[in-house]
């Protein structure tokens, strides 16, 4: 596991070093560059999956001890980094690269490698045969843990639901303390505290997110100035006010009462409360189902909230 570890690590930070220099217009001295075949970009998760599946049949098929098998897990590392390295172009089936989204596949490498470096020591999730007291009390703190890491993606806290696979602790403590604001636990159970409420949306300002973001542009590089505005992706489930949008997308249908991102000039807030911030983005999907009625069309994503109480325009 530790040569799987810094394989992933090395060629996380060597990818991002390369990258960098190929986006700044130095790296043609060095003799790097976009790799192309018949004029298609090839992404260097391209290279990273090719290894994964090379050095996954050389394990299974040889089952290599001692040397061969760290050099084995080191290459299996090296195609890890390389494809995890491009995990934002997974999840939004395009190259989103040096866009905002980008820094989706630096919190995405960040659980990859407090996960395996979690693991270099050899943890042992369950003990003990299989029916005795060791077995059962070592299943029952892995149920514990489970049920824990749901709570932290109810509130809304990706990473840490992640990291508290394997390590209980995290999760412990990132179920126990606030939701985010728009999070399924902070609309269905906040609505009703509104002080917690408030604590939630002061804990996870915009200062909270604008520091993780100067954190992630350090490691990985900051977006390119003209993608920062691009909003067709889902920021981090991690941070605050996770949501997506369609730019330009016109909902053909609207109610009283509701305002979507194309409209909010126009038309007043909907009060929902449950954490909400003002003018928070948030996916439509959280919000309670009764205070709309259904069916809600699907082609309105998302709608700005405002706190509960606010006096409305006429």
């Amino acid at each position: 596991m530790m040569w799987m570890f810094l394989g992933i690590l090395v060629t996380f930070l060597v990818t991002r070093m390369v990258t960098r220099l190929i986006r700044s217009g130095s790296g043609g001295g060095a003799g790097l560059g976009n790799v192309q075949i018949a004029g298609n970009h090839i992404h260097h998760q391209v290279f990273g999956i090719l290894i994964i599946i090379g050095t996954g049949i050389f394990l299974v098929s040889q089952t290599p001890q001692g040397a061969a098998l760290n050099a084995a897990a080191a290459v299996f590392g090296v195609g890890v980094g390389l494809t995890v390295d491009e995990f934002a172009l997974w999840l939004h089936l395009k190259d989103v690269y040096w866009a905002t989204q980008g820094r989706q596949s630096v919190d995405a490498i960040f659980c990859v490698l407090v996960t395996t470096g979690a693991l270099i020591g050899g943890t042992s999730f369950v003990t003990g045969a299989v029916g005795t007291a060791e077995w059962w009390s070592s299943m029952a703190t892995i149920g514990i843990n489970l049920a824990l890491c749901v709570i932290c993606l109810l509130k809304g806290k990706v990473v840490t639901g992640v990291i508290g696979l394997v390590i209980g602790v995290v999760a412990l403590v990132g179920a126990i303390r606030l939701a985010k604001p728009g999070s399924w636990w902070a609309v269905h159970r906040y609505d009703s505290r509104p002080r917690r409420a408030s604590r939630a949306a002061r804990r996870f300002d915009q200062g909270r997110l604008e520091r993780w973001n100067r954190l992630r542009d350090l490691v990985a590089g900051a977006p390119s100035p003209e993608n920062q505005s691009d909003a067709a992706g889902r920021p981090s489930g991690d941070l605050p006010g996770a949501a997506y949008s369609i730019p330009g997308a016109e909902p053909p249908m609207t109610r009283p009462g509701i305002r979507t991102d194309s409209a909010a000039a126009s038309r007043p807030a909907v009060s929902v409360g449950g954490g909400l911030v003002p003018g928070q983005l948030v996916p439509l999907w959280l919000l309670p189902g009764r205070r709309f009625g259904w069916p809600v069309p699907v082609v309105r994503r998302h709608v700005r909230v405002k706190q509960r109480g606010a006096a409305r325009r006429p």
